[in-house]
């Protein structure tokens, strides 16, 4: 009966929320812990996404240190 009111609640099918609520129940799993595992992944996927952007930001600017540099050598 759980899953018969969560699928409208989540948005999704029926089969869908039978496949979760197996998936919960074979990994040991409540349902609050699968909430905060899902909200724990989503959020070290924000953290990974700055983190790479600060990576981006950080290449660009050693790209164009070396370049630089590069350029002052071979005008000497």
């Amino acid at each position: 009966m759980y899953t018969l009111k969560m699928a409208p609640k989540n948005r999704s099918n029926l089969s869908v929320e039978v496949r979760n609520a197996v998936d919960v129940y074979s990994a040991g799993l409540s349902a609050d812990e699968l909430r905060l595992l899902d909200e724990a992944t989503l959020k070290a996927k924000q953290d990974l996404d700055e983190m790479n952007a600060l990576l981006d930001q950080s290449l660009a600017r050693s790209k164009k240190f070396f370049e630089e540099m590069n350029r002052l050598r071979s005008q000497a």
